[in-house]
């Protein structure tokens, strides 16, 4: 029993040194420019009755951009990340497999793979009259997810969620003589929102680059 607890003693340090180990090469890798390949988002979550799932593929190039701003990592090209992403034609969602990670990122030459949801992208109105005048909104709120996987392993390295809100704006005078702005929701107001989303899903205070950095805070809500 003592020559027991004896070899665990040994083997304890070593184990902790390899995890150690093992943990500071994953930082590493990921503070060294690492090739990110970033497929189409699923947009299966709660989308407004005033907006076209379709409308949303604009989504990937908002996080191609915002990732490519932060300067921590080499992006594949767009143009060719289309060409190999559109030879497969299943849901994107399979990319979640192992198997199907290694077999894209190594057509890709991507490390990691990053994946995107858009949870909702909802809209809400609401009204402020006083004698005639007043002030009528529309605000949508978009909220995504980011998961940055490991090809090799398929494994969620990173993960972020992200969140914003977008108003537009109606100013009545008195009997509704002057209007100022709109109370409509349009496709561009939505696009904003996911953009804004995006961008705090990557560089928010609890985004994908804090976690890297180890700086993760309270979540931002624009």
């Amino acid at each position: 029993m003592k020559e027991n607890h004896l070899s665990l003693a040994r083997i304890l340090p070593l184990l902790l040194l390899v995890l150690c180990f093992s943990t500071t090469c994953l930082a590493a890798s990921l503070k060294s420019h690492p090739v990110v390949g970033i497929v189409p988002f699923h947009d299966n979550g709660l989308i407004s009755k005033d907006f076209s799932r379709e409308e949303m593929k604009d989504v990937v190039d908002f996080a191609y951009i915002a990732m490519s701003e932060t300067n921590r990592f080499e992006l594949v090209e767009r143009t060719r990340q289309r060409a190999i992403l559109d030879e497969y034609s299943y849901d994107m969602s399979g990319l979640v497999d192992q198997d199907t990670c290694a077999e894209i990122g190594g057509q890709l030459g991507a490390q990691y793979l990053l994946l995107g949801s858009i949870n909702g992208l909802t809209t809400r109105h609401s009204e402020t009259t006083v004698v005639g005048a007043g002030t009528k909104r529309a605000q949508v709120t978009a909220t995504v997810s980011l998961r940055l996987v490991d090809v090799e392993t398929g494994r969620v390295v990173l993960a972020a969620m992200g969140r914003s809100k977008k108003n537009n704006t109606l100013v009545k005078a008195p009997l509704g003589l002057i209007r100022i702005g709109t109370d409509e929701v349009d496709k561009e107001q939505a696009l904003e929102a996911l953009q804004s989303a995006i961008d705090d899903a990557v560089n928010g205070p609890r985004g994908l680059i804090a976690h890297m950095d180890g700086t993760a805070g309270s979540k931002s809500h624009r």
